[in-house]
């Protein structure tokens, strides 16, 4: 790809895209209801690519590797938005063609399972009609990968042509819309995010399908808890345990989500309780483990147990693959080496996020480790370098509008905060909190805190 357009789709608007449209576009939505979430689900894949390169930060021209794996993902898409464009008598055909595009997006992120919806579209209805249920959820499996590659919006863009495919209504559309509302919440959308689960939820109790209205819960909750209504979060999941839905995954999205609900109101032992069955259930689901391990470091952080967050985060950090999953991660490690006085460990923490650094380009990324190399320096007495990465820091952070970054890494550079060396754990000791957590916390605490670091493992690779 040596432009921001693509051999499969090219657009006349040129990179870098100046702002993107606010209103719908192209009959987006079209035969479904996608045109009411605004311009987030009306781009056309090629808009939908850039918009995502754009919130990475990608350089331009893209590195070779960097290049075929986006390519992939916007072929995808943009099967997807053919099909909904064409006739119906013409769709199958088309479906019938698209085998070397499910060969490329298997070949660039390693999953087999690309060959079930290879299948799926070799086998599209001669009528033109979308497959049944069980085939049409293996498309959105193949959006669900797009999404987790960080293409948000090329997924987006997919799940309204998908949702476009099939009746208003319809429980295919049902899924597809609500697969949509967790995109829009990772970017944001949280306005449209919870219109999007409303009207996935009103066609999955319509329609009696258990799976959907749980599901539908699960992200009404997690909405709520971002906008602070932390009561119709914890009952929106526990609604989904009072349904004991037969899928795992949902069982674990509600523990997950009370465990979330459980720090924000600073009630450990049952934080600890639901990170205990949550992690009991992800042993399936490595994706979901490591938002786990992340949610329950971030519960003994607040417990003021910085030594058993970081073998949270640790574990996390073996099941993140993907690089735009480490720099968090390693950035916080390193803060609570710091925190634990031991220079060494945040030393090779240190390094890890600095060799991160070259293949990271989302400038959030960028800014906060930056700003926290510049604390490490400053904890190390090298004053020089901790400017240097304040500055880079603060340059990022102000161009973009990341307010808290820019007042700490302007906190660094004109060090009106001394160096942190010796100081202890945040928070009370977890000595002061023992005689408050069950049995089965602790031992939780225990096997986390005992876990073999991470640092023994190679440095990331490009």
């Amino acid at each position: 790809m040596t432009s921001r357009t693509s051999r499969v789709g090219r657009s006349s608007t040129p990179w870098p895209v100046a702002r993107l449209p606010a209103t719908p576009r192209d009959g987006a939505g079209e035969g479904g209801d996608g045109s009411r979430d605004g311009w987030v689900v009306a781009l056309t894949p090629c808009d939908a690519l850039r918009a995502d390169l754009d919130a990475a930060g990608l350089p331009e021209p893209l590195p070779a590797d960097e290049s075929a794996r986006w390519e992939a993902w916007l072929q995808v898409a943009t099967v997807f938005d053919r099909l909904r464009r064409l006739p119906r008598r013409h769709r199958a055909a088309h479906a019938a063609r698209t085998g070397p595009v499910w060969a490329l997006a298997r070949e660039v992120s390693g999953e087999a399972r690309f060959e079930a919806v290879a299948e799926v579209m070799a086998a599209w209805p001669a009528r033109g009609e979308a497959p049944a249920l069980p085939a049409f959820r293996e498309l959105l499996w193949g959006m669900e990968q797009v999404e987790a590659a960080g293409a948000t919006r090329l997924a987006l863009s997919g799940l309204a042509a998908l949702a476009a495919l099939v009746p208003v209504g319809d429980l295919r559309a049902g899924y597809a819309i609500a697969q949509r509302g967790r995109a829009l919440r990772t970017i944001g959308a949280v306005t449209e995010a919870a219109r999007a689960f409303q009207d996935a939820r009103q066609v999955g109790d319509r329609c009696a399908d258990e799976w959907l209205v749980c599901r539908c819960l699960l992200g009404q909750g997690a909405i709520a808890h971002v906008r602070g209504n932390y009561p119709a979060a914890r009952e929106a999941f526990s609604e989904v345990l009072k349904r004991s839905p037969a899928a795992p995954e949902l069982v674990l999205g509600a523990h997950h989500g009370l465990l979330s609900a459980a720090v924000t109101a600073r009630n450990f032992d049952q934080g600890l309780g639901h990170g205990i069955e949550a992690i009991r259930l992800t042993t399936a689901h490595p994706e979901s483990r490591r938002e786990t391990l992340c949610a329950i470091g971030t519960l003994c952080e607040e417990m003021g147990d910085a030594r058993a967050a970081r073998g949270a985060y640790e574990l996390a950090l073996r099941m993140a693959p993907r690089p735009h999953q480490r720099p968090f991660l390693l950035r916080t490690c390193l803060q609570l080496s710091m925190l634990l006085d031991e220079a060494s460990t945040a030393s090779e923490y240190a390094a890890l996020l600095q060799t991160q650094l070259l293949h990271t380009h989302n400038p959030y990324d960028r800014a906060a480790s930056l700003q926290v190399l510049g604390s490490w320096y400053s904890w190390g007495g090298n004053a020089a370098s901790c400017r240097e990465a304040a500055a880079a820091a603060l340059a990022i952070a102000e161009e973009r509008g990341y307010f808290e970054i820019a007042y700490k890494a302007a906190d660094l550079l004109h060090q009106r905060t001394p160096a942190v060396h010796g100081e202890g754990a945040r928070g009370r000791p977890t000595s002061e909190l023992s005689s408050d957590l069950s049995a089965s916390s602790l031992v939780l605490l225990t096997h986390l805190t005992d876990s073999s670091p991470h640092l023994a493992c190679a440095a990331p690779s490009d």
